[in-house]
């Protein structure tokens, strides 16, 4: 049996999996949203020294792979 819906409930405000699938949706359909005004920005040498770490755990993962040490 399915229970009937009643209207006299109200839904809560906004829920996280409700601001997650939103996130996920903007990312899937590539809808443009505003920056938020608290985010701050990230340095460069910051975001390059990330990518800079994972080519090296990835070399030495890979190296590992293949025997070398």
């Amino acid at each position: 049996m399915i229970a009937p819906i009643r209207l006299t409930e109200e839904a809560p405000s906004e829920s996280g999996l409700r601001s997650a699938r939103r996130m996920v949706a903007a990312v899937l359909f590539e809808r443009e949203t505003s920056p938020g005004r608290d985010a701050p920005r990230l340095a460069a040498w910051r975001a390059w020294l990330f990518v800079g770490w994972i080519v090296v755990v990835a070399a030495a993962y890979c190296a590992h792979l293949a025997g070398l040490f």
